[in-house]
C-alpha cells in the first residue's frame, strides 16, 4: 500500500536520523533494490556513533576546566607574589626613609592642616628636641606639636603657617617651644603643603 510509511520510505534513498521501533535515536541508510519493491535498510544507534565524540567532548571539557584551574592558580600566585614583593618594597622604603630622618638634626613631621594640627608622622629626632617619644605627640588623642609652642607665639605661628600655605604652599617660621622638662628652645619650622 503506497500510503504506508514503510512503502513511502522505499521510494527514498539516503541517510536519515530518526527514532526506531524501540524509541532509540538512530542513524539509518536506505537504498532501494533495483527491480524490486524491496529496500536495504541499515541502522545504528546514535549513542554508539556519538560515544567516542562524547568521550572527546568530556575530555575536552575536563582539559578546559583543568587549564582554567591552572590559569587561576597561576594568577593567584602571581598576585600573591607581587603583593609580597610590593610589601617588601614598602618595608624597604620605610626603612630607608627612617634612616634618612634619623640622621637629620632636629625633627621632621607631617601633620593635617586643621585647627588641631594632628600629627601623621614624627621622626625619631622628636625625642631629642621635645623630650617626647614620637608616639606621645602623634595620633588623634595626642596634644601635637602646636601645644609645645609657647603661648605667646602660638597664635602668630598658626597665622603665619596658614598664610604661607595659602600663598605659595610654603612657610618658614621661628618661634619658642617648651620641651617635656619645661626648657624653652628656639626652633625654626620650615614646611610645605603636600597635596
Amino acid at each position: 500500500d503506497p500510503l504506508l510509511p514503510a512503502a513511502a520510505a522505499f521510494r527514498l534513498s539516503g541517510f536519515f536520523a530518526g527514532v526506531d521501533y524501540r524509541g532509540e535515536k538512530v542513524f539509518s541508510a536506505l537504498s532501494p533494490v533495483r527491480g524490486s519493491d524491496m529496500a536495504v535498510v541499515t541502522k545504528i544507534d546514535q549513542r554508539h556513533i556519538l560515544a567516542p565524540l562524547r568521550a572527546r567532548q568530556y575530555l575536552a571539557l575536563v582539559m578546559l576546566l583543568l587549564a582554567a584551574l591552572i590559569l587561576d592558580l597561576a594568577v593567584y600566585f602571581l598576585v600573591r607574589y607581587r603583593g609580597q614583593a610590593a610589601r617588601e618594597i614598602i618595608k624597604e622604603n620605610a626603612r630607608r626613609f627612617e634612616a634618612i630622618f634619623s640622621n637629620l638634626p632636629g625633627l621632621a613631621y607631617r601633620c593635617v592642616n586643621d585647627a588641631a594640627c594632628n600629627i601623621e608622622f614624627l621622626s625619631q629626632g622628636c625625642a631629642g628636641l621635645t623630650g617626647y617619644a614620637p608616639e606621645e605627640l602623634s595620633g588623634d588623642k595626642a596634644a601635637g606639636l602646636d601645644m609645645l609652642i609657647v603661648p605667646e607665639d602660638r597664635q602668630r605661628v598658626r597665622r603665619e603657617r596658614q598664610a604661607g600655605l595659602t600663598h605659595d604652599g610654603k612657610y618658614l617660621i621661628g618661634y619658642s617651644m617648651s620641651n617635656k622638662d619645661g626648657l624653652i628652645k628656639k626652633v625654626l619650622d620650615q614646611g610645605q603643603a603636600v597635596k
